[in-house]
């Protein structure tokens, strides 16, 4: 109904931030990926300490966030961006390997996760938001996410073995 899609879109809004960190570390990074074998460890460290951090920090702060701006009756909000949040920090992270692959031009790498994560955001919404409604939309951006990253670790991981064997 109107009410589970406007928890949804509150959820969505709140957790998306998360992505930014990862994103805007891969992107100001992009230059010295086109040129090395693969994301350094420290890189890699940094970047999941802050969007950790992040995450931990939207946790903590979501409940009194949505009791005191929004009131008890927006409380669905709170359990909805739990879930969607975890998804949202997965998609940011994915899309700190797509970076990388982009700067070695594996467009066709990308073009094919993004077929495999658009079908599986489409089935599991039709599976999903039937049953379940807006907790059924929130376990499909958390389900996207695992799917997204592991689609681009992988095929990081296959960049990198390439790229190792060159030299």
């Amino acid at each position: 109904d109107n009410s589970g899609v406007g928890f949804y879109s509150l959820a969505i809004t709140i957790a998306s931030p998360l992505a930014f960190i990862p994103n805007v570390i891969a992107t100001t990074h992009y230059k010295d990926f086109s040129t090395s074998n693969e994301v350094s460890r420290k890189l890699m460290l940094v970047t999941l300490f802050i969007s950790g951090a992040a995450l931990v920090g939207t946790i903590l702060l979501v409940g009194p966030f949505i009791n005191i701006f929004y009131g008890s009756s927006f409380a669905p909000v709170i359990r909805l961006t739990y879930i969607v949040s975890f998804g949202i920090i997965l998609n940011g992270l994915a899309d700190f390997f797509n970076r990388f692959l982009g700067s070695h031009g594996k467009g066709k790498a990308l073009r094919n996760s993004a077929f495999i994560v658009g079908l599986s955001i489409m089935i599991l919404n039709i599976i999903l938001i039937p049953l379940f409604g807006e907790t059924g939309a929130a376990w499909t951006t958390f389900f996207s996410g695992v799917i997204y990253f592991l689609c681009m670790y992988l095929y990081y991981r296959l960049l990198e073995k390439e790229l190792r064997n060159q030299y």
